[in-house]
């Protein structure tokens, strides 16, 4: 900030590069991007799924008119004060009845016993709301608010107090109830428990709708962010460990790897002539020349570096030809 006013193409730059450094922590151990990055790149959630209801005609979810309840919906358990909690608990709202949605994210490639678990969890709240209409789920809230205590009394309250009256009193009187789960493709196929997730429906990432009416951010970069996540798992690419022998740079291994990397990216290389390769021996950054002798920089990953317009060459490797790059990709 300067005189007060914010730099908002500078926030917008590192934010960009914040999002593509959490979306790396995916693919290593014990990161949960669900969590993570799920109710940030899934804040608009309603819109995203009232667009997908309008591109999807044969959708089992019936009306276009979702309202989001709540993100982390606590599910009260029955033998004590502590809850299981849906990822977004949504209303689907219709002119006669209406719906309600057990939204579930994931970010991984693969089922877990834990995913079979929370699963069987889903369907239980899915018979109790088919037996005991959403009422269920309001009396679990309300009992949480009562029973507990401090700070966790408090934000129970919170919660309760967010849910406009209106919706609370729909809740009460639906009985139709759809689990949904939005994840990559490769964790639709199931490894390595394929069947043991039935959910009513999977969307994988590439079937959201790519552009929603005013809402740049998905459109533009979180829509993006997700499809990079899943094209890595399709392709099962492993990133290289952060100490690369000077040896690596003569047997072509990280040239191999900034072609998969703008692979994934889908960065065509056509139109561009040349190469420069950062000394680094750790991930090294590049910048790509076209004929016009015009750079554009990028990270190791194949994103984009939107900071920086060209590298200092004397911190470059000499150019190599974008042909001498792609041929030693395939050799």
């Amino acid at each position: 900030m300067s005189n007060g006013i914010l730099n908002y193409s500078l926030i917008g730059e590192e934010f960009y590069t914040l999002l593509e450094k959490l979306s790396e922590y995916v693919f290593m151990p014990n990161f949960q991007g669900e969590r993570s990055l799920g109710s940030m790149l899934f804040y608009n959630i309603s819109g995203i799924m009232e667009s997908y209801v309008e591109e999807n005609a044969n959708s089992d979810l019936l009306f276009p008119k979702f309202e989001t309840v709540s993100f982390e919906f606590p599910i009260k358990k029955d033998d004590n004060n502590q809850s299981d909690n849906v990822d977004v608990l949504m209303l689907n709202r219709g002119d006669k009845n209406s719906q309600l949605i057990l939204l579930e994210f994931k970010m991984t490639n693969t089922i877990s016993d834990n995913d079979i678990k929370q699963f069987e969890k889903y369907k239980n709240i899915k018979e109790r709301i088919a037996a005991e209409e959403g009422r269920y789920l309001i009396q679990g809230l309300l009992e949480l608010v009562r029973n507990t205590q401090g700070i966790s009394k408090q934000k129970y309250k919170n919660l309760y107090e967010s849910i406009k009256k209106d919706t609370v009193e729909e809740i009460k009187s639906v009985r139709e109830c759809k689990i949904i789960y939005i994840v990559p493709e490769e964790y639709r196929e199931g490894f390595p428990n394929k069947g043991k997730i039935q959910p009513d429906q999977f969307i994988v990432y590439e079937e959201l709708p790519k552009n929603i009416k005013g809402d740049y951010l998905w459109s533009n970069v979180f829509f993006q962010i997700l499809i990079n996540i899943s094209s890595r798992f399709k392709k099962k690419l492993k990133p290289l460990n952060n100490r690369i022998e000077n040896t690596q740079f003569e047997n072509n291994e990280i040239k191999r790897t900034i072609v998969k990397n703008l692979e994934l990216n889908d960065i065509d290389l056509n139109g561009y002539t040349q190469i420069h390769i950062s000394k680094s021996l750790k991930k090294p950054n590049f910048m790509l020349e076209n004929a016009k002798g015009e750079y554009e920089t990028y990270h190791f990953s194949g994103s984009r570096n939107r900071k920086v317009t060209e590298y200092n060459k004397e911190h470059l490797k000499e150019p190599i030809p974008i042909e001498d790059l792609i041929k030693c990709s395939i050799d």
